[in-house]
C-alpha cells in the first residue's frame, strides 16, 4: 500500500470519526435548556423568550454607608472557593461577597417559557459596616426611558414613578415604598418581579466605573455619573434585605419570582457585504499550549490539531527555571537534563507543533527572582494580578537570558520563534510594565534578538485587556519609530472590553505599524476556570463564538488564538473532562471554533452591513478563488435573512449551522439571483454561509 492510499484511509477515518462525534454529542446533551441566562456567581443576565433577548441582570449588593460604592455578586472575585452546578432547568451556587463576611447561596429554576425563580439565603458571619444589603434588579435605560414602574403590597399600588432619562434634581431616587411586587414598563418590555413577603423597595439610577458592557465587572461598582457608551444610566430596584449594618447571626432566606414579556423582534434583516474594499487577511484559528504533561494532555491536543487548521501557537517559556541564577549558564543544566519535568514537556509540546508547521509565539509569564526590581510594589488592594516590576539595571542580562532560550530552541531543537512577548503587561499577570516600560523592552530585547541573528521580534501588547485604556501600553512604542522594526505584531487578550471602539483602537494601532493584530489568548472570561462545568453551558459557549464574530469584524485580527485546545479549557467533553466519563467527544465550542477556522486560506476581511440589532456578522473574501464567507450570530429570534451584493460568479451557497446540538452541519444549500440569498437564522444559532465546502 502507498503512501497515497494510507492517507486517503487515514482522512476517511478522521471524517468518520467526526461524525460519530457529532451523534454523540447530540445524544448525550439536554434536549431542552433554560432560557434565563444564570452567572456562576448567582446573577441572572437575561431571559430569553421565543428566541429575543430580555436584558436584565439580578445581582446581591452589600452598599456602602454614603452610597458612593457597593460590594456585588460578581464573576471576579478571585476570593475563596465557590459552588456552582446546572442542569436544563436548575442552576446552584455559593459563595461570599468580596471581602465581606457575608456568605450566600443561589439558586435558580426556570419555571416557565417566561418565568424563573431565584431562592437565595445570606448569612452575615460578622458585622458589616454598610447602608444594607440588597437583592437588585436591574433594566437597561435605554429599554425603559420613558417607562413607568409600579410598587405593589399585595393587590394594592403603593408607589409609583415615571422614568426619565436622569432622575429629577434634588432627588436621589425615583420613588420608596413598602411591597412585595414590582412591574417597570416600557413600549416594548414588561417585567415583574415578586418577593416572598413585603421589604422595603426603592428605585435609584446610576452608571457604574466597570460595566458589564466592557466586558469587565469588579465586585467592588463604584457608583458614577457618566459613562460614554451609555446616554441613559441603567435602572436599579432595590429589594431591602438587611436594612442598615449587619449584625453576626443575621440570616435570611428569600424567593423572588421574574417575569418577562416584551415585543420580539422577527423582522426580516437584510445584509451587505462589500467585496470590492478587502482588508487584512484572517490566516484562522490558533491556540496557547501551556502544558506541563504531554501524556495527559495528548488525546485532547491531537484530535484538535488533526481536526481543525490551527494557524498559530503560543507557548511558555519558564524564566525561572531556565535561569534561577544570574550568574548560571543556563545551558548546562537545560541540556544535562537536570531542570524539571515540566520544562521539557513544553519544549515536547513546541516540537510537535514546529513539525506542522505552526509559528510560534514564546511568552514569559513568571520572571526569575533576579531580574525582579523588588523595590517597587505595583499590587493595590483586592487586586488579583501579581504586578511585578523587572529591573530595568538588569535589562543586559535579561537580554541575553532570553535570547539563549531562544537560540537553544534553535540550536537543540531546530525551532525558530517569530514572536515574545511578556504576558498580560497591562494587569501584571505577572510581569508589570508602564507604556514607557512596555517601549523601553521591546527595543531592548528586539535590538538584541536581531545582534544575535535570531528572527524572533517583540508582540507588541499581549494585554489583558481588549479596551482603549490597556491600549494605551502601546502608544509610546508606536509613537517610537525606532522601535517598530523590533515588532512582529500587534496583539490583545479578550478577557475584558472588546467592543467596537475598543477594538478600532487597536486596529489602528497595528494600521499605523502596518503590522497583523492577533488575539493572542480568546475566551469571554478570565475567571472561567474557576467553574470549569460552565464551559459546556449554551449561552456561555454562543457568547464566545459571538465575541469571536465581532472581533472579525471590527479588528480584522489575522487570527484568533484559544485559551486552550488542551485538557485546560478544554473543548472537549468526555474522559473525565467536566465530570463526564464518556468518549473524548466535541463540545460546541469545538464546532464554533473549527467553523469559524474553515474560513478559506487566501481570505481577506471585507465590510459587512446588517440592518437589525442583536445579529453579529462579519464577512471574508478569498478574491483569488472566487470563495465568499459570511459568519453570522443570532442573539434574537429566528427569522430571514436577505444577503445582498454577491458577486456574480457564485450561484449556490452552502449553509452550515452550529449551536447547542449540532456541529458545523450543513443543511441545504440556497440559490444565489441577481446577487442576492435568502437564509433563515435560527435563535441562539452560529450559521456560516459560503461557497467553499467546509470538512
Amino acid at each position: 500500500m502507498n503512501t497515497k492510499q494510507i492517507n486517503k484511509i487515514f482522512i476517511s477515518l478522521i471524517r468518520e470519526l467526526l461524525l460519530v462525534t457529532v451523534i454523540i454529542l447530540f445524544v448525550s446533551l439536554p434536549k431542552s435548556f433554560s432560557q434565563p441566562e444564570c452567572m456562576p456567581w448567582g446573577n441572572i443576565r437575561s431571559f430569553h423568550v421565543d428566541g429575543e433577548k430580555m436584558v436584565f441582570e439580578t445581582s446581591i449588593r452589600s452598599v456602602k454607608p454614603d452610597w458612593s460604592s457597593c460590594i456585588s455578586s460578581e464573576r471576579c472575585n478571585w476570593q475563596g472557593e465557590q459552588t456552582y452546578s446546572f442542569d436544563a432547568k436548575v442552576t446552584k451556587m455559593s459563595h461570599f461577597l468580596q471581602e465581606l463576611p457575608l456568605n450566600y447561596a443561589v439558586t435558580s429554576t426556570e419555571t416557565g417559557p417566561n418565568s424563573v425563580v431565584q431562592e437565595i439565603t445570606i448569612d452575615a458571619t460578622a458585622p458589616i459596616d454598610q447602608a444594607g444589603t440588597y437583592y437588585c434588579f436591574e433594566v437597561l435605560g435605554s429599554d425603559f426611558v420613558d417607562g413607568t414602574i409600579d410598587i405593589y403590597s399585595g393587590k394594592s399600588k403603593s408607589g409609583s414613578a415615571d422614568l426619565k432619562a436622569a432622575i429629577p434634581n434634588g432627588k436621589t431616587e425615583y420613588v420608596r415604598a413598602k411591597g412585595n411586587r414590582i412591574v417597570v414598563k416600557s413600549a416594548t418590555r414588561e417585567y415583574e418581579v415578586i418577593a416572598g413577603s413585603n421589604t422595603e423597595i426603592f428605585v435609584k439610577q446610576s452608571h457604574i466605573d466597570r460595566p458589564n458592557h466592557l466586558n469587565d465587572p469588579l465586585p467592588v461598582k463604584k457608583f458614577v455619573d457618566s459613562d460614554p457608551l451609555q446616554p441613559i444610566a441603567p435602572y436599579q430596584i432595590y429589594f431591602t434585605i438587611i436594612d442598615g449594618k449587619a449584625k453576626k447571626g443575621d440570616k435570611k432566606t428569600l424567593k423572588y419570582t421574574i417575569n418577562v414579556k416584551g415585543k420580539v423582534d422577527k423582522q426580516d434583516v437584510k445584509i451587505s457585504i462589500d467585496p470590492s474594499k478587502p482588508g487584512r487577511p484572517f490566516k484562522g484559528i490558533g491556540s496557547n499550549y501551556r502544558v506541563g504533561d504531554i501524556k495527559r494532555d495528548s488525546d485532547v491536543v491531537f484530535y484538535c490539531l488533526d481536526s481543525m487548521r490551527v494557524t498559530w501557537a503560543r507557548i511558555a517559556l519558564d524564566w525561572r527555571e531556565w535561569q534561577p541564577n544570574e550568574n548560571e549558564n543556563p545551558f548546562i543544566n537545560a541540556r544535562a537534563g537536570k531542570l524539571k519535568k515540566d520544562f521539557y514537556q513544553q519544549i515536547e509540546m513546541a516540537k510537535i507543533l514546529a513539525k506542522r508547521h505552526i509559528p510560534m509565539i514564546l511568552s514569559v509569564w513568571v520572571p526569575p527572582v533576579w531580574a525582579i526590581d523588588s523595590t517597587k510594589d505595583n499590587h493595590l488592594p483586592l487586586e488579583h494580578d501579581i504586578k511585578k516590576s523587572l529591573n530595568t539595571k538588569k535589562i543586559e542580562q535579561m537580554c541575553k537570558s532570553i535570547a539563549d532560550y531562544i537560540e537553544f530552541l534553535k540550536t537543540d531543537y531546530g525551532i525558530e520563534i517569530p514572536l515574545f512577548s511578556f504576558n498580560e503587561v497591562d494587569y501584571g499577570v505577572w510581569v508589570y510594565q508602564t507604556p514607557e516600560e512596555h517601549a523601553l523592552y521591546n527595543k531592548a530585547l528586539g535590538s538584541y534578538f536581531a545582534s544575535r541573528g535570531l528572527i524572533t521580534k517583540m508582540l507588541l501588547g499581549d494585554t489583558g485587556a481588549g479596551t482603549i485604556r490597556s491600549n494605551k501600553i502601546a502608544l509610546a512604542t508606536v509613537e517610537d519609530s525606532t522601535i517598530h522594526k523590533y515588532i512582529g505584531a500587534v496583539s490583545i487578550h479578550t478577557y475584558h472590553g472588546c467592543t467596537t471602539a475598543d477594538l478600532k483602537a487597536w486596529l489602528l494601532s497595528a494600521q499605523k505599524l502596518n503590522l497583523p493584530l492577533m488575539v493572542v489568548e480568546g475566551g469571554p472570561n478570565s475567571a472561567e476556570h474557576r467553574y470549569s462545568i460552565n464551559f459546556t453551558e449554551k449561552w456561555f459557549q454562543l457568547s464566545e463564538i459571538d465575541l469571536y464574530v465581532r472581533i472579525c469584524r471590527d479588528a480584522q485580527p489575522l487570527t484568533i488564538m484559544e485559551w486552550q485546545l488542551t485538557r485546560n479549557y478544554s473543548v472537549m467533553i468526555g474522559k473525565g473532562l467536566y465530570g463526564d466519563n464518556g468518549p473524548l467527544r466535541p463540545t460546541q465550542r469545538f464546532w464554533n471554533l473549527k467553523q469559524l477556522g474553515s474560513t478559506p486560506e487566501g481570505s481577506f476581511w471585507i465590510p459587512c452591513t446588517v440592518d437589525r440589532p442583536s445579529i453579529s456578522a462579519a464577512a471574508y473574501a478569498d478574491i483569488l478563488n472566487g470563495l465568499y464567507t459570511i459568519h453570522l450570530v443570532n442573539n434574537s429570534a429566528t427569522r430571514k435573512a436577505t444577503i445582498t451584493n454577491i458577486p456574480a460568479n457564485v450561484k449556490l451557497l452552502n449553509v452550515y449551522k452550529t449551536d447547542y446540538t449540532r456541529g458545523m452541519q450543513k443543511g441545504e444549500s440556497v440559490p444565489v439571483k441577481n446577487g442576492s440569498a435568502e437564509v433563515i437564522l435560527e435563535s441562539a444559532c452560529y450559521t456560516t454561509v459560503t461557497n467553499a465546502n467546509f470538512k
